[in-house]
């Protein structure tokens, strides 16, 4: 399959059954001639890091120093699918744990271990939260098994930003190993590393994730991540006994050729999208050919023969919710499709006619000063304060007020007890989108949710829950507003309008 690099597209390009890598490079050779008559630039090769895959690269030549082979005297670089990658970093952290080194205050660096444990004390400490500081973090996530082990979002989700600031916040909070720090920063440095390599969009919020562009630190990023990955080294967690890695070189490898991809290619555009040299497109092909053959989703060689053509025919490149890897919004080249799809839309409007039981919801609310508090812990603090500020910043989207600021922002960003999660998100704290809630906000936000709490039986009935949301929250007052009546209905009507989106 060929991916375009500044145009997104994919187009099939044929298929082969081979176990042989010699066959591979002659196919490879093939495929870049072909393309050159189409006047296409091939820029590189992605593949998984598959047994035969990995024999390919070294017939080749491609190594962590020369990331590249040469096609009739044209440097091709070459590289391994980065989710794969990620994948296969999870499954050793979590079948042996990683020793990296990392320095701390001083410029002296420390051997660290990475330990899956910590992750799985984690999982199982915040699920029983009444408030979860990661709320993703599931169960699916831990036991790592099967089909799961192939799933790249798990793995993404594990290996995250979010992971690594909750990490942090039970370290210092809860009876929790201190060493989990340093599980933390393992997380945390893959976490950035990934981004860079799967960035999708000219502009995100993550620096990491914006477009690769001669400005950008994408560069600079990954020539500090390789002595980093140098260092890793992975024991066996039965005998104690070093083991290679084959992620390890991969990563060398990928990050060495992404480096000279983007000096030859900044010279001729401007930013380079560098999720699109993933093999996403692949396999979401593959995932709509085993999605055609209903159960039986192993194709022998007759059925994926007479499958694939039938999928790019009909351009029938819709993926399972359930697939494996991140969506690749690409458009094939060539359409070969010669009917139109009808989408049939069902557009069913109901409308409860229980007004008794509306108007008994809305008699039946305590009133915030009548409330038995539940105690929140400092976790669900934490989490609780976050939300807050993700409204907060929410609403001075609609709303550019600066009496609404000092009411609702605190932008000092006075560490406290309940904001000590918001410094670990923290992207960049000068450019960061976060918003720290003022104490009045996060207050209001311990009312609400003590309200919702308080009221779940009647909202776990099935009819009227939007109403019944309306009727209950709407009670919890923003006192803090009454400096500025102006602003306090619009800001009680959006705050509680989100809440209910």
């Amino acid at each position: 399959m060929a991916r375009g690099i500044v145009k997104n597209w994919k187009q099939v390009l044929g298929y082969h059954f081979t176990s042989s890598s010699e066959d591979l490079q002659e196919l490879i050779h093939e495929a870049i001639d072909i393309l050159h008559t189409c006047e296409l630039e091939v820029v590189s090769i992605v593949c998984d890091q598959g047994p035969t895959n990995q024999r390919l690269f070294k017939e080749l030549n491609v190594t962590k120093d020369t990331p590249f082979f040469l096609h009739k005297s044209k440097k091709i670089f070459a590289m391994y699918d980065p989710p794969h990658l990620l994948k296969s970093v999870r499954n050793n952290l979590k079948n042996h744990g990683i020793f990296f080194e990392d320095k701390v205050a001083s410029d002296e660096p420390r051997t660290c271990f990475a330990d899956w444990s910590h992750i799985q004390k984690l999982y199982e400490m915040d699920s029983k939260k009444k408030i979860c500081a990661c709320r993703k973090l599931t169960k699916r996530h831990i036991e790592v098994s099967g089909l799961k082990k192939m799933n790249v979002k798990l793995a993404a989700q594990v290996l995250s930003h979010s992971v690594a600031a909750a990490l942090n916040l039970y370290v210092g909070k809860e009876d929790f190993d201190s060493k989990a720090s340093e599980t933390a920063q393992f997380v945390y440095n893959m976490d950035k590393l990934f981004d860079s390599v799967n960035a999708r969009s000219w502009k995100h919020e993550k620096k990491e994730m914006c477009a690769l562009t001669e400005n950008s630190d994408h560069v600079e990023l990954w020539k500090e991540t390789i002595p980093w990955i140098e260092k890793w080294h992975i024991r066996s967690s039965k005998t104690g006994k070093k083991i290679y890695a084959a992620c390890k070189n991969g990563w060398l490898i990928t990050l060495n050729a992404f480096i000279g991809i983007s000096e030859v290619l900044l010279k001729k555009i401007k930013f380079i999208l560098t999720g699109r040299f993933s093999q996403d497109a692949l396999e979401n092909t593959f995932a709509s050919i085993r999605r055609r053959g209903g159960f039986r989703d192993n194709p022998d060689c007759n059925e994926f023969r007479h499958t694939i053509q039938k999928v790019i025919i009909t351009n029938f490149f819709k993926q399972s919710i359930n697939k494996n890897c991140q969506d690749d919004d690409a458009y094939n080249l060539i359409d070969f499709s010669s009917f139109n799809k009808k989408e049939l839309v069902d557009i069913i409007c109901s409308e409860d006619s229980a007004s008794s039981e509306k108007d008994c919801a809305a008699e039946n609310v305590p009133h915030v000063d009548s409330l038995h508090l539940n105690t929140l812990d400092s976790i669900e603090e934490n989490v609780l304060s976050y939300i807050a500020g993700y409204f907060a910043n929410k609403y001075f989207s609609f709303n550019d007020c600066n009496e609404c600021l000092k009411l609702m922002v605190d932008e000092a960003k006075i560490l406290a007890n309940h904001t000590v999660l918001l410094y670990f998100k923290e992207y960049d704290i000068s450019k960061s989108g976060l918003k720290w809630p003022t104490d009045n906000l996060f207050q209001y936000f311990v009312n609400l949710h003590e309200c919702f709490s308080t009221n779940f039986d009647l909202f776990f009935k099935r009819n009227n829950i939007s109403k019944k949301f309306q009727d209950v929250l709407s009670k919890v007052d923003i006192e803090f507003f009454n400096d500025h009546l102006q602003h306090k209905e619009k800001a009680h009507f959006f705050l509680f309008l989100l809440l209910l989106e």
